[in-house]
């Protein structure tokens, strides 16, 4: 481990945002072109490589990198794009059962549908990391909360917790859309 590595882990757990921001511009551009390499989408590539910095960020107190902060960084890109391709095949999934669910109902217009879905996506992705997993394992993965909890070596009560804080912030972002919804979900049922 270089010096370098060495002052931005200390850094990090201390909670220094100077040092973070630095690491940050030291190297994002590297792994950003790493992560287009793999996904071919500068949208994903750019949200893999924020999600990487978002999650060390989140772990800075706990991490312990012995090698190489660099390799380290590049692993975590490829197991986020391994993840984003897995996420994004099951929201594709998502979004073309409610594109044909749109397509049959004279209320609600493309543009509607596809506004609903970026809003759906987006919100997903600002949810806290723990927060999302645990939604997306319900929801897409349809698993129950007690499987959850012993998938994730957590209590039942910390699943409840927060599917309560995740369903709570999607309606509080998708209350415009509440109509829209409603058309969608007697249309389809």
């Amino acid at each position: 481990m270089t010096g370098q590595d060495k002052d931005y882990l200390t850094g990090l757990r201390q909670s220094n945002e100077e040092i973070f921001e630095q690491l940050f511009n030291d190297f994002y551009d590297p792994l950003y072109a790493c992560a287009l390499t793999m996904v071919r989408d500068r949208t994903m590539a750019e949200e893999v490589v924020q999600s990487v910095f978002v999650q060390l960020w989140e772990s800075r107190k706990k991490i312990d990198i012995r090698h190489s902060l660099r390799a380290y960084l590049y692993r975590s890109v490829y197991h986020a794009v391994i993840a984003a391709g897995t996420k994004a095949n099951r929201q594709a999934k998502y979004i073309l059962h409610l594109s044909r669910v749109s397509e049959n109902s004279p209320a609600a217009t493309p543009v509607e549908t596809k506004e609903l879905e970026m809003i759906i996506g987006r919100t997903l992705m600002e949810l806290p990391e723990s927060c999302r997993t645990i939604f997306q394992l319900s929801r897409y993965e349809q698993m129950k909360y007690r499987d959850i909890a012993d998938h994730l070596q957590i209590s039942v009560k910390t699943v409840e917790a927060q599917m309560t804080k995740a369903l709570k912030i999607l309606r509080e972002r998708l209350a415009d859309f509440l109509p829209l919804l409603l058309i969608l979900i007697q249309y389809h049922t």
